[in-house]
């Protein structure tokens, strides 16, 4: 280093800034190791930190780079104080291997040149804090180290927690993985025999078994409408695995809404006719087709449905309503019903996952809690919105708005 360097340092200028943080404990002692291919400058640091008053510390110093690479196996620093030019090698040429050997070391760049793109350099390349030697003060030395331990203390402490973080995440998401393969396995085993089951109802309900009086048959009745609801709940289990793993399969292609609505109403008619449940659908200005998966869209349909069965008393009223809203640039489908309607301050939690009202007077009879909370993301895929209303002891409406798509019959066929 030129000995007009060394005298740089003996100026004594006015410190370039005055960093402060605002909430840390400085600490009670810095070990610092200076790596400075000058004897002079290295002399000069010396005695400057000599003349700290009520700063415990300890310096050790290197005049050649690979000896203080050496030291850094030995010993370990708070900080390393490098001077950015030590003849071939530079404090940017060193930083790397400083901070691969002691990574929470703090490191402090001294230059001659007092140079702003010096300055840009060191602190872009990693330094924590940068000190032309023709500014540097006892003071303003110990502001500067003991600013620089506390950020790279915290900056250690910061990346220590981001490291724990990811893998924290990384072992949620394996368990999440394997919980959705659990499910997804587990459905698929429970639906084969489930289908078998039924079907043998089903042939003894014929009578291909041999004859059965009414009673019998009406108990197999009973037990193939426990096995279509066992499957339901099967396939809402399957549907969330789908979702949680964006494999929740959507077929986009023309269909008819209206006779989506008109079938969906039709499978619950029986149903709702048991209980005295007037079913009916009314519709405005119903397109000739829309773009969609027709079996999703009548799957979230189903559920709205059967929702609203559930919670209208005997001789109670559930409407359909179908059409587009006044700027028909949505077809919104609605089902009203008169039941017992929802708590206001639990309507908005009726579409999470797995909840349910519990209390006695909305209990809800069986189901997992699955069915509004898919029926949503389906809405969603497909550029819409599900929502719901209630008045207590009234009733609800649940609605899904749908993006008009309509194509004229005469372009679509």
């Amino acid at each position: 280093m030129p000995q007009s360097t060394s005298a740089a340092l003996t100026a004594g200028a006015p410190p370039s800034r005055d960093i402060t943080f605002m909430d840390s404990t400085a600490p009670s002692h810095i070990s610092i190791l200076s790596i400075d291919d000058d004897p002079t400058d290295t002399e000069i640091l010396r005695r400057f930190m000599k003349r700290i008053e009520g700063f415990d510390y300890s310096l050790d110093t290197c005049l050649d780079p690979e000896e203080g690479l050496a030291m850094l196996e030995l010993k370990e620093f708070d900080v390393v104080m490098l001077d950015y030019e030590m003849g071939k090698i530079t404090g940017l040429d060193m930083l790397s291997r400083v901070r691969k050997r002691q990574p929470q070391a703090a490191i402090i760049f001294l230059s001659g040149h007092g140079s702003e793109e010096v300055a840009v350099a060191a602190l872009k390349a990693g330094a924590s804090d940068y000190l032309p030697k023709g500014r540097v003060l006892p003071a303003s030395l110990k502001r500067t180290l003991t600013n620089a331990v506390e950020k790279e203390r915290l900056r250690f402490q910061v990346a220590q927690y981001q490291d724990d973080l990811e893998q924290t995440v990384r072992m949620l998401q394996t368990k999440n993985e394997e919980i959705q393969g659990a499910y997804h396995v587990l459905s698929h085993e429970l639906k084969t025999p489930l289908t078998a089951i039924r079907e043998f109802v089903s042939i003894v309900i014929d009578g291909l078994g041999g004859p059965i009086s009414d009673d019998q048959k009406e108990y197999l009745y009973i037990a193939m409408r426990n096995c279509d609801k066992m499957r339901v709940l099967l396939n809402d289990i399957l549907d969330v695995t789908r979702l949680e793993t964006g494999k929740l399969a959507m077929v986009m292609d023309r269909y008819d809404p209206q006779l989506v609505i008109k079938h969906a109403v039709r499978v619950q008619q029986s149903e709702a006719a048991s209980r005295r449940i007037q079913l009916v659908i009314e519709n405005d200005a119903m397109p000739e087709n829309l773009e969609g998966d027709e079996g999703r869209i009548s799957q979230v349909l189903t559920n709205l449905l059967s929702n609203a069965l559930k919670f209208t008393p005997e001789g109670g009223r559930i409407t359909v309503h179908a059409g587009f809203d006044a700027s028909r640039e949505k077809y919104i489908v609605s089902v009203q019903d008169t039941g017992c309607g929802i708590p206001p301050d639990r309507i908005s939690k009726v579409f999470d996952r797995l909840y349910q009202v519990r209390d006695e007077d909305f209990s809800i009879q069986g189901g997992l809690g699955l069915g509004l909370n898919i029926a949503q993301e389906i809405v969603r895929a497909h550029g819409g919105e599900l929502w719901a209303t209630s008045i207590l002891e009234e009733g609800s409406c649940f609605s899904f708005s749908l993006p008009n798509t309509e194509v004229p019959r005469s372009l679509s066929a």
